[in-house]
């Protein structure tokens, strides 16, 4: 009978964190992906609360002629994503100190051999991002704070690019 309890408990207590569940926060941070920030297309979109840190993934499909070997697009999009979350405020209605956002993009079709991938993970601190958001920064300035890794595997080539703040700002975003 004890052990039943146990369970119930252990059961009830899991439950209880469901607001940082996968799915629900998923769902509850969807509206920052109507922002105007956001000017692509995101095909995966998911998050969730992992002991400290704000883990959001999301992945975006975009034609072979938009490949470049330059992390321009990468930057800008991930920049770009990480701007709208923080500006909506959505993501500070849970307990967390750092932000991991991952964006994968897809060069090309599934159906074709010479698809290309890339992979972007930022990592930046909360209390960064409510600077920011007081700031009512821009995109362009979250490139200056965060630490980056990147790199793009497929036709053509493999390439690889780290950034980290206080280092030459290589990986700014482009002005257009």
């Amino acid at each position: 009978m004890h052990y039943r309890s146990s369970i119930v408990l252990l059961l009830v207590l899991q439950l209880s964190g469901c607001a940082t569940h996968e799915l629900v926060l998923s769902k509850t941070l969807q509206p920052a992906l109507a922002r105007p920030e956001v000017d692509f297309h995101l095909t995966l979109f998911r998050a969730r609360v992992q002991m400290d840190r704000l883990e959001i993934w999301g992945r975006v499909r975009r034609g072979v002629s938009d490949y470049t070997t330059s992390f321009d697009t990468e930057i800008r999009s991930v920049a770009n994503l990480c701007a709208a979350l923080t500006h909506n405020g959505l993501i500070f209605e849970n307990d967390w100190n750092v932000l991991h956002l991952i964006l994968t993009n897809e060069y090309g079709s599934q159906l074709r051999w010479k698809t290309a991938n890339s992979y972007t993970k930022i990592i930046i601190e909360r209390r960064t991002l409510m600077e920011l958001k007081r700031l009512n920064a821009p995109a362009s300035e979250y490139p200056k704070y965060w630490k980056l890794t990147a790199y793009k595997v497929g036709p053509p080539d493999y390439s690889f690019h780290e950034w980290t703040p206080g280092r030459s700002n290589d990986a700014a975003i482009p002005q257009e």
